[in-house]
């Protein structure tokens, strides 16, 4: 089987993350996606936006699958102006400075801005 055809089916067969054939899928997609591979014009399998291109995870909103792809990522934009402490989002940083720090939500939201 050509290896654009196993890449293209992978979509599919949802291919364990320590398989290889997840590691060419991967690489793929960083590489410009599968839709110019696959040279059928459109996201195989991934015509949703809801889901996760990496682990193949379906979320209610493309919000919410912007946000997980954090994990992915490792991304930790929000830093703690009191301590070391740096997170993904900005609620877990505020659920840190209430309970460690001992803020107020309005102290919060006075120290890091109203959303």
């Amino acid at each position: 089987m050509l290896l654009q055809e196993r890449t293209c089916s992978m979509l599919l067969a949802a291919p364990s993350i320590f398989s290889l054939d997840y590691v060419a899928f991967a690489l793929l997609l960083q590489a410009g996606g599968l839709a110019r591979y696959c040279g059928d014009g459109g996201e195989v399998g991934i015509e949703d936006s809801r889901t996760c291109p990496v682990c193949f995870q379906v979320f209610a909103t493309s919000l919410i699958r912007r946000r997980h792809m954090q994990t992915h990522t490792g991304e930790q934009p929000f830093k703690c102006s009191m301590c070391e402490f740096r997170c993904a989002r900005r609620d877990s940083l505020k659920r840190h400075a209430i309970k460690l720090h001992m803020m107020s939500p309005e102290e919060f939201e006075l120290s890091y801005g109203a959303r």
